[in-house]
């Protein structure tokens, strides 16, 4: 794995300025326009069906989040799904919550039907959910036997891997260790703060993010890149954060305000990665 061809994807970005369709739950919709903006590409959040698929065909990445799903919004997705699976265009899918829903995991088998995922990225509840077609949540949070953490990390791998193989994408799950795999092979990323699980949204800006890396980069670089920049500029505000004896709203704007100064240097220096023995 070849950090710095992989830190070149953030001037990639910002070099070419892609435009990121999100078709996203309105709750963090604006911290996912943000947070795409912050990295120098530009988002469209449009949900209409009558013109996603205009816009989804001038995207560089489309990124789906099934969080407070919809009629409409569903009918949305098929449409952009549809555009991306004829013209090879990326798609990103946050299976928010589709743990605790049969309709959300039958829409994700409806969706993979009409174009394949470049990257799914989720908790490990939710990654369960997409293998097993069980429940082990009651929300959109990871159930406490499915949280990855630097004891758990190894043994949860195997979600990520099965996730891989059987949607035939990257996989990136989010934990206190966040783990990525392409379906041969798992990464372990160890950076991060839990401050960024203490507002809500990181983890649609996760996903927006990896939608605008997936537009100038393949997808295992592009989920590795985008998964590592959460956790490096979590760290990051969460230093400035304590600096200052503030709390959650602070480190919410740090948050942006460390997506937006990242360079690749400060990226390649923060980085902390290991390939899985599996």
């Amino acid at each position: 794995m070849k950090t710095v061809e992989i830190a070149a994807l953030l001037e990639r970005i910002a070099a070419t300025a892609p435009l990121i369709h999100c078709i996203t739950n309105h709750i963090s919709i604006n911290d996912c326009a943000n947070a795409i903006l912050a990295l120098g590409a530009r988002p469209i959040m449009a949900e209409h069906p009558e013109e996603v698929a205009d816009i989804s065909s001038h995207a560089g990445a489309l990124v789906f989040n099934l969080g407070n799903i919809s009629d409409s919004r569903m009918e949305a997705m098929r449409c952009s799904a549809y555009v991306a699976g004829k013209a090879g265009i990326p798609l990103v899918l946050d299976p928010a919550g589709v743990g605790c829903s049969r309709l959300r995991r039958s829409f994700v088998q409806e969706l993979t039907r009409i174009a394949p995922f470049s990257v799914i990225r989720a908790n490990c509840s939710e990654l369960r959910a997409l293998c097993k077609g069980d429940s082990t949540t009651d929300g959109v949070d990871a159930a406490a036997n499915d949280r990855i953490t630097r004891k758990t990390a190894q043994q949860q791998a195997h979600w990520a891997l099965e996730t891989a193989k059987r949607f035939h994408c990257v996989v990136s799950a989010s934990g206190e260790v966040d783990i990525v795999s392409d379906g041969q092979s798992c990464w372990f990323l160890f950076n991060g703060s839990p401050m960024l699980g203490r507002i809500t949204g990181t983890g649609c800006m996760s996903s927006a993010i990896t939608g605008a890396c997936c537009a100038v980069g393949p997808p295992l670089e592009a989920a590795i890149l985008a998964t590592s920049l959460m956790g490096i500029c979590g760290e990051q505000a969460a230093i400035e954060t304590k600096a200052l004896g503030k709390g959650n709203g602070t480190f919410h704007h740090a948050l942006l305000d460390a997506l937006s100064t990242l360079t690749p240097e400060i990226w390649v220096r923060n980085l902390h990665i290991e390939g899985a023995s599996l």
